[in-house]
């Protein structure tokens, strides 16, 4: 049956509109033409097979016409829903080009942020920080570099870890 639908497809949709209603109101005419034959002498004997090929042709008008019926209402539902799918893709292809920029300015905020934190912690490696400093911060400098030389932690191990953190910074312009 699905075949017959599709080859019926591709017929152009105008023309089998006209085929389909022809069927039909031929059904029609044939039914109600075998019962005028009753009429006409010599012409009786065909008006029962032209009545039942009327009610054939009737039917399968009819089914066609609703096959075609359905078949347009499913092409407008597949159009709306096409339609949506443009929409939200072109929704989506706003959105991730949003998302992108927001990446990159978030990636050269860290990369400034990481550069910031090596350019304060490297400061901290030297007593000469104490020069700059005057005042009440003076003594919270000289307890933070106090803390940094008598740290657990061996200072090979600190370097190594600064020297991995300079390492992975990417050359600008290059991707993932």
């Amino acid at each position: 049956m699905w075949q017959i639908q599709w080859m019926l497809s591709l017929i152009p949709d105008s023309i089998l509109m006209l085929v389909c209603v022809a069927i039909t109101l031929l059904g029609i005419v044939l039914y109600f033409s075998g019962s005028l034959l009753k009429w006409i002498p010599g012409v009786s004997s065909y008006r029962i097979l032209l009545r039942i090929l009327g009610v054939i042709l009737t039917f399968i008008g009819v089914f066609f016409l609703g096959g075609y019926g359905v078949e347009m209402s499913w092409r407008e539902e597949v159009a709306k829903m096409q339609k949506k799918v443009d929409e939200h893709a072109a929704a989506a292809a706003a959105t991730n080009r949003a998302i992108s920029q927001d990446v990159q300015k978030e990636t050269v905020v860290v990369k400034e942020k990481g550069e910031t934190i090596i350019k304060h912690v490297d400061r901290w490696n030297d007593r000469e920080i104490i020069k700059t400093v005057e005042g009440p911060e003076r003594v919270r400098v000289e307890e933070v570099i106090k803390y940094i030389e008598n740290c657990p932690v061996p200072k090979e191990l600190l370097d190594a870890h600064n020297e991995a953190a300079k390492m992975n910074k990417k050359p600008e312009g290059e991707k993932k």
